[in-house]
This record gives C-alpha cells, structure tokens and sequence, in this order.
C-alpha cells in the first residue's frame, strides 16, 4: 500500500493528473476525484448510508445563516464551478458536514468549510464530497478548523518564516508597509490555496497537496510571493498588488515550493509538517510569534 502510495505521488508530482471532470466513473466521480480519495484516504469510510441520514436532519438551525452567506460567495466568479455545483448541492453537503461535527462536541461551521466542500464537490458526488472533507478537516488539518483556526494562524506564521529565510528583502519590503502573511496570506492558507484564483490551477495544486501533504500549503504560499517579488518590491501598495494575487502556473509554484524544501532548517520544517494537527506545535508557533512582537 505505501509502495504504491508513493507511485501516485511521484506521478502526480512528475507528470500530473490530466484528465478533467469530463472523464466520469459508473460513480460519477472523476478520476482526479479518485486520486484524492486515494491519497486522503476517505474511500475506506462509509459513505452513502451515513450522508443520507445527516441529509435528513434538513438545515441546521444554528449555523444556516453562515452557510447562507458563503454558499453564495463560493468561486462567485469562476463560471466553470458553477456549471458543476449547484448552490444546493453545496448547501446539503455544508449542513449535513455540521450536524456531524455537533454530534462530535466540534463546532459545526466555521470560516473556509465553503471553499473546502466546493473543491470536493467540483471533482465526485455529495456523498463522496462530504466524507472525503471529514476526512481532510478530521485528520490531515484539524488544527485548522478551531473555533479561533489557530493551525491557519500558525500556518500564515510559517509563511512568514519561509519568506524570511528565503527572501529577506522581500520580507522586510513588507514588513516595511506592516504586512505579514496572517494578514495577506490567511485565506490562501485556511483554503489550502483554493481561494488563490483561478480554480483551474487551484486544482492542480490540490493535487500535489492531497497526495504530499496539506502542510505543503504553507510553501505553496510562500512560494506565490517570491514569484511574485519584482512586482511586489517595485510595489509602493504591495497589499493590492497581494490581494489582486492569481496563479499563472501551478506546477512552476510547485517546483519552487519542491526547491524550497529541500534547503529548509530541519526545526522549521518540522513545524510546518505538524501544525496542521499538533495543537502543541500550533500554541509554540503562535507563542513564540506573539514574543517576536
């Protein structure tokens, strides 16, 4: 399983997933569908009898606002989304994902599921979305998903560490203007890059990050804005310059982000593998961040 395992890997990183959402299995899942599932492990779960029955409990009560407001904002501008997922599907999946975390003493919504579930839906069935995005949040991100997303936090740290050590002058160009990642780079990291238009190249990063590691994220970030440098040095806004942010070429951030791992301190390298589950790792990270201050 774990020689095969890193096949898939070494694929996905080599050559990528080609085919698109038009090439369907008898289930009605794509193949990048399949290769997530593989790679996250969600196939081995079940999935219809249990999403039916949360499906059942209709909306849920205290959380239908929220996920009212984000169904609504979820790729509003990517038309190829839309002509996959409707706003309903999406809706079901959201509220049928919080029951579940009630039933588990976890708060039920938070800020990002949206993204998250979307991605999911974009690729395979509303039951095959829902259990592959317990999975993810459950055990490769739970750190994310707290009700003060505390691992996204850390994880937006991170970026700034990487930048740091890789960058300096780009780093203290922003730190000059007051910028740092938890502000320019926390919904790329809480999304896992999804939020980072367009979806098209968002998929591919998902790809490389269901089947490396979400951790990954953090670099994936990081590598966006050293990328990025000559426009953001020349910046007198870099903010804007930030947030109007897009990916050209998912596979050229992949392979800075492969370069950048290779030449990372042991320490921090550990950190960024463990924030997305270690709640003591996250409280180090955040700690020795807000001493820095």
């Amino acid at each position: 399983m774990a020689a095969n395992h890193n096949k898939l890997r070494q694929a996905v990183l080599l050559q990528g997933i080609c085919k698109q959402n038009g090439d369907l299995d008898a289930n009605n899942c794509s193949f990048r569908g399949r290769v997530w599932q593989v790679s996250l492990q969600s196939r081995v779960c079940p999935v219809i009898p249990l999403y039916t029955a949360l499906v059942a409990k209709r909306f849920h009560d205290k959380f239908g606002n929220a996920i009212a407001n984000d169904t609504f904002r979820t790729f509003r501008t990517d038309p190829s989304f839309h002509e996959h997922v409707s706003q309903e599907a999406l809706t079901r999946v959201l509220h049928a994902f919080a029951h579940f975390r009630d039933s588990r003493g976890e708060t039920g919504y938070l800020q990002g599921m949206n993204v998250l579930a979307g991605m999911f839906l974009f690729v395979m069935p509303e039951p095959d979305a829902f259990t592959t995005l317990v999975v993810l949040v459950s055990s490769h991100c739970p750190t994310y998903f707290t009700p003060d997303l505390a691992g996204a936090r850390a994880g937006a740290v991170l970026v700034d560490y990487v930048l740091e050590i890789f960058d300096p002058q780009l780093h203290q160009h922003l730190n000059s203007k007051n910028l740092t990642a938890t502000i320019y780079a926390f919904a790329s990291v809480l999304t896992l890059c999804a939020s980072t238009p367009p979806l098209s190249e968002a998929l591919v990063m998902w790809d490389f990050l269901m089947c490396h590691g979400v951790h990954w994220n953090v670099l994936l970030c990081a590598s966006q804005c050293i990328n990025n440098r000559t426009q953001l040095l020349q910046s007198s806004q870099p903010l804007k310059e930030l947030r109007a942010a897009s990916t050209s070429d998912a596979k050229v951030l992949i392979a800075t982000a492969v370069v950048l791992i290779d030449q990372i301190p042991s320490d921090l390298y550990q950190r960024i593998v463990a924030h997305t589950t270690d709640e003591s790792v996250v409280k180090q990270i955040l700690g020795a961040s807000l001493r820095k201050k």
